[in-house]
């Protein structure tokens, strides 16, 4: 467990293994509410066993990584964030994974002079418009009324195989999971901000 320092106390908490010789670095970049683990299980330990380096790291607002309540979190200062950290490890080669928006920041962050040797988007790509909208404003107030287990609940039907939807059902939809989230929370904060995120990219 390492933390990046971004300076006024705020951090990024990562976990970084360099390659083997001259292998690329696989970088992941999480969704809203997504956190390193996702990453380190299974899909981390295949890469590394194979020679690979990975970077996986928590945005400010996610889990281990600090920030000051009164910032807001908004989609540019994230890109910014993965500059920093990717400037400041320099891990070899590195091929950028974004999950849901975390595809779009790593996208930007090419187009704001990221050196990256590949984009993997998983998820990510949307037409901006109505239904965009209306799905990017429900989700916050479903995050607001019920925390992410609630919208974890909600969209998992429509992200995960129907296997593993039989292996989760035994814990998932239980109310006493689901509880009010304060504004001050950090994935609230990067929920509400992301509203503003730039779905209209040139792809």
């Amino acid at each position: 467990m390492s933390l990046f320092d971004l300076g006024n106390n705020d951090t990024l908490f990562y976990l970084y293994t360099p390659p083997v010789g001259v292998k690329p670095t696989v970088v992941f970049i999480n969704a809203l509410v997504g956190q390193t683990e996702m990453w380190e299980g299974h899909i981390g330990e295949t890469l590394r066993d194979a020679g690979y380096g990975t970077l996986s790291y928590n945005f400010r607002g996610q889990v281990g990584s600090k920030f000051n309540s009164a910032l807001e979190l908004t989609p540019r200062l994230i890109v910014d964030d993965l500059l920093s950290l990717i400037n400041g490890i320099e891990p070899p080669k590195p091929v950028l994974v974004g999950l849901s928006i975390g595809g779009l920041f790593a996208a930007e962050a090419i187009q704001s002079g990221l050196a990256a040797e590949g984009l993997v988007l998983i998820n990510t790509l949307r037409r901006p418009g109505l239904r965009l909208d209306w799905i990017n404003e429900s989700t916050v107030r479903a995050f607001a009324l019920g925390g992410r287990q609630l919208l974890m609940d909600l969209m998992a039907p429509m992200l995960i195989n129907p296997e593993k939807l039989s292996e989760m059902r035994a814990g998932a939809l239980a109310l006493a999971d689901y509880g009010p989230i304060s504004r001050e929370d950090g994935h609230m904060n990067l929920m509400r901000n992301a509203a503003s995120a730039n779905w209209g990219f040139a792809w």
